[in-house]
Order: structure tokens, then C-alpha cells, then sequence
């Protein structure tokens, strides 16, 4: 290694893995991904790619997919770029999102660059899509990824119970070898009168925008309380300046949100949007998809008008302009 790519990998580095508490593994990469079944497990790697090499083949090896699905709940990964192309670049950014990665930051260098992805667990790609519909939503998107950060922190086990015509993108972002899964649609499981489930039975519950379309929240959000196990978890998503649809009776606030659920111990609350993504969803009547998500922008397309071609939008949050809101509550 050059001393130029020594400061390049010192910059990087540090940039991206300065905490302590990383373990970090330089992997190489020549014709193949490598072997990756080593143990201890790793939520730090670093890859070079250098080239001349088919940035496809990079990620088709069997060992790296294990790698991915079976070595790491969170990790984040730093490709060392070396004489790749503009086109390459896209390429890698493009196979990375769709493996479940998610781009935060890059440099594109002329002859030396690096690439920092995070990555959530074998089944992040999924967890940001919306499976009922097959395809990701640009006022959830952002969200599922804040909450996926924050769900993956509370180490989720026992009975789950989602509520809802759920589209199960929270049940994936648990652990299924460690929980029990039941999806209770509503209304025939009513919100605000969970009398199937005893006090103190379950040990999450999720309830993705469904919230908003019962006549007594409070009454709801004190059911949720009741049927949760001191100590277990509540995951709740709900629209704000969301379209109001015919069954909708009610909005709630960020700040509205600590009155709300003021029976729980612990309240952890966020949001996504800001102005021109709501202003392109209102207008849109809420149809924009995101395709990738790459360098602060999310690049979008109407799924109704596709000839209007790529919609770019930022993906920066203004809390004035909140799309979508929620909350994690520890009872």
C-alpha cells in the first residue's frame, strides 16, 4: 500500500470507525469475495476493490452472503475504491442499497475514493419495503430506517402482537428465531378493547399506523399499556401531514406525543419529512416511490405518471414538515 492510500485509509478510518467500541476486519478482495466464515463475528469490515474487477461478481460469492445474513445484526463497511469509474461508482451504490445497505458517506477521487455503507441484518432490504404493495414508500421510507436503528437497540423477545392490515415491515425487523408472531387485524381485534389478550401477556407490540383511525386513542394507547409486560415494548408509527383518508379520526403531534403515551417509563419519539417531500406527496396524492437513496438525496418516481422520470428529493428531516411520526415506548 502507497503512502497515498495510507492516508486515504487513516482519513477514512478514523472518519467512520474512530469509536472504540468497533471491531473492525480488513477483508481484501481480488477475483472473489473471500472467505468470511471466520469467528468471531465482526461489525466492522473494510474492502478494497480495485480496477478492472466486474463490481458484480465482487458480491455474487456465497461466502459473503452468509457473511452478511448470518455474521451481523449492525455493522458498518468501508470500501476502499481504487480507479473506479463514475459508472462503477453508481454501480456499487446501487448493488449495496439493494442488498440492504444504507450509503453514508463517500468520495469520489479521481484515481482513489472510498465508499461507508451501514447495514442492518439479513433482512434490511426487506425491512424497508413495504411487501403488501412490493414496493418502498417515500413518506415511510426514512422512518422504517430511524426505527430500525432504535428497535434493533431494545433486543426484542417473546410474544409479539402487531395490530393493523400490517404490511409485517416491523415483524421483519426483529429477530424470528427469538419471538412469537401473531398479526391481529383490526377491527376485528379492536385497539381500544384488546380483550383477547390478558394484562401483562406480550412482550412488544406494534401498531403501524393504525392509531389514527380509532375513535378513542387515549383508550387505545391505554390498552396497549395494559396488555404489554412491565419492561416490554411498544413500536407505534402514525401519519401527520399524511393524506387523511375516510377512516382517519385523529392527528397527533411530536410534542402532543409525551402527553399521550404518559403512561410508559421510557418515550422515544422522531419523524421524517421536510417541505419539498411533503409538498411531492401531497401533489402526488402520496404515489412516490423511492427507488435508491444515495449522497443526501432520495431519487423517487411518481408510480402513477413514471414518464415524469426521476424526482429528486432531499433526504434531510425539517421538523416543520413532519410526514410521518413515532414512537418507542418502554413500559
Amino acid at each position: 500500500m502507497n503512502s497515498k492510500e495510507n492516508t486515504l485509509w487513516e482519513e477514512s478510518v478514523l472518519s467512520y470507525f474512530g469509536d472504540a467500541s468497533w471491531s473492525v476486519s480488513r477483508l481484501g478482495v481480488e477475483k472473489n469475495m473471500g472467505d468470511f466464515s471466520s469467528e468471531p463475528p465482526f461489525d466492522g469490515a473494510i474492502v478494497s476493490i480495485g480496477s478492472g474487477q466486474e463490481i458484480e461478481t465482487c458480491f455474487e460469492n456465497t461466502d459473503w452472503k452468509d457473511f452478511l445474513k448470518n455474521s451481523m445484526k449492525y455493522a458498518r463497511v468501508l470500501f476502499l475504491l481504487e480507479n473506479l469509474s463514475a459508472d462503477d461508482l453508481t454501480k456499487l451504490s446501487y448493488i449495496l442499497e439493494n442488498t440492504g445497505f444504507n450509503i453514508i458517506g463517500y468520495s469520489d477521487r479521481e484515481t482513489l475514493g472510498f465508499l461507508c455503507a451501514e447495514y442492518y441484518g439479513g433482512h434490511n432490504a426487506e425491512c424497508r419495503k413495504d411487501f403488501s404493495l412490493g414496493y418502498y414508500k417515500m413518506s415511510r421510507y426514512k422512518v422504517y430506517q430511524q426505527m430500525q436503528q432504535e428497535i434493533l437497540g431494545c433486543r426484542i423477545a417473546g410474544k409479539v402482537v402487531e395490530i393493523g392490515d400490517t404490511n409485517t415491515v416491523f415483524r421483519d425487523m426483529l429477530d424470528s428465531r427469538k419471538i412469537s408472531y401473531m398479526r391481529a387485524p383490526y377491527p376485528e381485534y379492536d385497539l381500544q378493547n384488546m380483550h383477547q389478550f390478558q394484562e401483562g401477556s406480550l412482550d412488544a407490540f406494534i401498531c403501524d399506523n393504525t392509531l389514527e383511525h380509532v375513535p378513542y386513542p387515549i383508550k387505545a394507547v391505554s390498552e396497549m399499556h395494559r396488555v404489554l409486560k412491565p419492561g416490554g415494548t411498544a413500536i407505534i408509527m402514525m401519519p401527520f401531514i399524511a393524506i387523511c383518508q375516510a377512516s382517519d379520526y385523529c392527528r397527533f403531534s411530536l410534542h402532543s406525543m409525551k402527553y399521550l403515551f404518559a403512561e410508559f417509563k421510557e418515550i422515544k419519539t422522531g419523524f421524517w419529512g421536510n417541505q419539498k417531500a411533503a409538498a411531492s406527496y401531497i401533489e402526488r396524492d402520496k404515489w412516490v416511490s423511492v427507488d435508491k437513496e444515495f449522497g443526501g438525496n432520495l431519487y423517487c418516481h411518481d408510480r402513477q405518471n413514471l414518464s415524469d422520470g426521476t424526482i429528486i428529493l432531499s433526504s434531510a428531516q425539517d421538523a416543520r414538515y413532519p410526514i410521518h411520526i413515532w414512537a418507542i415506548l418502554t413500559k
